[in-house]
């Protein structure tokens, strides 16, 4: 992810190496973020995410780790040069449609990042933690790629819980 600042280099971006490059317009309290602040007095900033974000996950951990690695060794700034990554699709921030729902309760995904969806597939539950029962369905409002899913088995009412890119 890297803020629309008008200091932003997003060819550089690609050199992570991972599938997106998200260009985002700074929201009122990004100001106050180091990434935000470095990026107006002329450091390049980016911000690091891969598929987890509730607990930590060997392979996502090392994807990441392996992304900076390759950013560096493309820009001359370690010797070692990491093979692989993608060629990144742009994508700006209104470009995602993020799902919610708006009960709280165990979730469970159908679909994980990446994979693709048609509009009217159902993407996960929620269920009661007392009696199972399904509380909400979560259903594509849209055929996209699936961006983000959260990984934690509890989730609160109006949470982000997946995330689309609209084709």
């Amino acid at each position: 992810r890297i803020m629309r600042t008008g200091y932003e280099d997003v060819e550089k971006a690609y050199g992570f190496g991972l599938p997106y490059v998200v260009l985002q317009d700074p929201r009122p309290f990004d100001t106050a973020t180091l990434n935000y602040n470095w990026q107006i007095f002329g450091t390049q900033a980016y911000s690091i995410y891969t598929t987890n974000t509730e607990r930590v996950w060997r392979p996502s951990a090392e994807e990441g780790a392996r992304a900076v690695l390759r950013f560096l060794g493309k820009e001359g700034m370690i010797r070692e040069s990491v093979i692989g990554g993608e060629k990144p699709r742009l994508v700006l921030n209104r470009d995602f449609l993020s799902l919610r729902s708006d009960r709280a309760g165990f979730f469970t995904p159908f679909v994980k990042a990446g994979a693709y969806v048609e509009k009217g597939d159902r993407l996960a539950i929620i269920q009661d933690s007392f009696t199972l029962k399904t509380l909400d369905t979560l259903i594509a409002p849209v055929a996209g790629t699936v961006a983000f899913v959260f990984d934690g088995s509890l989730t609160y009412a109006d949470t982000a819980l997946v995330k689309l890119i609209r084709d």
